[in-house]
């Protein structure tokens, strides 16, 4: 017998200290939750395998079709005009792991398009304000640009992943690739500068957004917020004290990620740097397939973290994927580093094997803290992720400033490495303490 709460009650009448749900509907959601992440993750694979493809092939198209300073330049525009257009971003992890709808999606979008114009004409502006050359500013200006559409989507990404819509997200990140690569490649190999190249992409993109995903995705297939509300000013005040600690910290993990790049430009010059981009490229392929576990699951392990449910099972199959996909092609990456720089690449990147193979694993290491900072995210831990990254560009600081003097670009890759590994061992550290308190995970 039952109260009206839903409390046991005993013989006496007298309500039990404690009320135990029944374990079936639990095991049953667990089993759906279980099935919906492989579905997913299949998916992520098609949508983040496509985008880190058309990435990559924007550098393949550099180091083929330009100069390694053209890539260099290139490198570094997207160091500086890509950490306050990821801290923007993170609103697409809080709305789609908002299960409970604590904030209208009319909020996050507002707040999300006004940050993203906002910063692609503050940045630039910083650039001209201390002394940056004009095709720097220039070129900082095109990728802020294009960051900025790209969140814009991603936020209309992040309600159709709210839904587990993984399909019509794929479908939309294959076109917007797709299209990215055409116009950045045929404006390089037809003008032979990077500026037009880049405005083309963005063209492509503005285009993909207001067509595909405006146009049909977010209208077609959005589904109304349970909560009938008005746009109000207080809940954007509150979403933002909500989000700053974990945008800070995507900042902060931003800044740390690329202190290698401006180190290179620093010490060892545009051309070494146009080298590290394209080498580095794996750490970019380490972080993808952080997002792609990451994201087949948080907004699965917000829902189970709601509704009190284990979902530690489907978490341990996804690692075992993790290990039987990434690792056997990082082996062959090592093994076989100085054929693939020199066929991939051509002459000159494949003087730097060493630093690539440390890279590789570096790339590993990578993408394991970013799905552990996605898990972390799920269970709202956000200001321990802010005095993680803290520490990881203080960290990252001073191994660069002591590695890179002696060892030039393989002292890059050993710093990233200590870095990458300081971070996956304090990251597993918070979320364990997130387990001991809940029965979520």
């Amino acid at each position: 017998m039952t109260s009206r709460g839903g409390h046991r009650l005993h013989p006496q009448g007298g309500a039990s200290q404690a009320h135990h749900p029944d374990p079936a509907p639990q095991l049953s959601f667990s089993r759906i939750v279980q099935g919906q992440m492989h579905s997913n993750l299949f998916w992520c694979f098609v949508a983040f395998g496509v985008q880190g493809t058309s990435q990559w092939a924007l550098v393949l198209l550099l180091a083929r079709y330009g100069t390694p300073e053209m890539l260099g330049l290139f490198t570094l525009a997207f160091a500086i005009s890509t950490p306050l257009q990821v801290m923007i971003a993170q609103l697409q992890s809080l709305l789609s792991t908002d299960a409970a709808f604590k904030f209208s999606t009319q909020s996050y979008f507002v707040l999300g398009s006004s940050l993203s114009i906002l910063v692609a004409v503050t940045v630039p502006s910083a650039m001209i304000v201390v002394g940056a050359g004009l095709p720097i500013v220039e070129a900082v200006f095109l990728i802020a640009s294009a960051k900025a559409v790209e969140n814009v989507g991603g936020l209309i990404y992040a309600v159709l992943q709210r839904q587990d819509r993984w399909k019509l997200i794929a479908s939309s990140m294959i076109v917007r690739g797709g299209a990215s690569v055409l116009s950045f490649g045929a404006l390089l190999v037809a003008t032979k500068h990077l500026l037009p190249a880049l405005a083309g992409m963005v063209v492509a993109w503005l285009l993909c957004l207001f067509i595909l995903d405006i146009g049909w995705l977010l209208r077609r297939y959005s589904v109304p917020d349970p909560y009938s509300r008005r746009l109000s000013w207080k809940e954007i005040r509150t979403l933002v004290h909500e989000a700053w600690p974990l945008s800070i910290t995507a900042v902060l993990i931003s800044l740390y990620s690329h202190f290698p790049r401006y180190y290179v430009q620093m010490m060892l010059g545009l051309r070494s740097l146009g080298y590290y981009g394209a080498l580095s490229y794996t750490l970019t392929a380490g972080d993808l397939a952080g997002a792609i576990f990451g994201r087949a699951s948080t907004s699965q392990i917000a829902a189970a973290k709601v509704r009190g449910v284990s979902v530690r099972p489907a978490l341990m199959r996804l690692c075992h994927i993790a290990l039987a996909t990434v690792g056997p092609a990082a082996v062959l990456g090592i093994l076989f580093s100085r054929r693939l720089l020199g066929w991939l690449y051509g002459i000159g990147y494949d003087t730097h094997v060493e630093a690539f193979r440390w890279l590789i694993i570096g790339a590993i290491i990578t993408g394991l803290a970013q799905f552990l900072s996605y898990a972390l995210t799920a269970n709202r831990i956000l200001k321990g992720q802010m005095f993680l990254s803290v520490a990881n560009i203080v960290i990252s600081i001073i191994a660069l400033s002591i590695l890179v003097p002696r060892l030039g670009m393989l002292g890059v890759a050993l710093s990233i490495n200590l870095v990458a590994a300081f971070r996956v061992v304090v990251s597993f550290f918070l979320w364990s303490q997130a387990i001991a308190k809940s029965s979520s995970l």
